[in-house]
């Protein structure tokens, strides 16, 4: 059951939680080709986390800041364009592997203050499961 989020009470959602969600949505979901979050019945990883044209989500918009503190464009690992992640052969492990990346390079405090500039430039409500 999705609740509407007190903000005030989530520092900041932990990459861990993207990567374990992510990691469990069956490959047949997931979009081969680029796609603006959803075509045909499959989504990209934008999509699967609830974003859609322009609307995105305090978490959306939280992990595309993240990927941009670490140098990597969210949307070349979406369109593989990002020659360090060519080497995965879908857009699952694709993205799961960023995700592990960015994980790895941001600090607690960092991911804090992302969380809370991404409130303010996010188009969507709060949401916490």
């Amino acid at each position: 059951m999705v609740k509407e989020d007190i903000p005030e009470l989530v520092e900041y959602p932990p990459i861990e939680g993207f990567i374990i969600f992510l990691s469990k949505v069956p490959s047949r979901l997931w979009a081969e080709k680029p796609v603006l979050y959803y075509r045909y019945e499959k989504w990209d990883a934008l999509g699967l986390l609830g974003e859609r044209m322009h609307r995105t989500t305090p978490r959306t918009k939280y992990l595309e800041l993240c990927f941009r503190e670490v140098g990597i464009k969210i949307t070349e690992i979406l369109d593989n364009e990002h020659e360090d992640y060519f080497q995965y052969k879908n857009n699952k492990e694709r993205f799961l592997a960023a995700l592990h990346y960015v994980e790895g390079k941001l600090t607690a405090g960092k991911m804090r203050d992302i969380y809370n500039k991404s409130k303010n430039l996010s188009d969507g409500k709060f949401f916490y499961e």
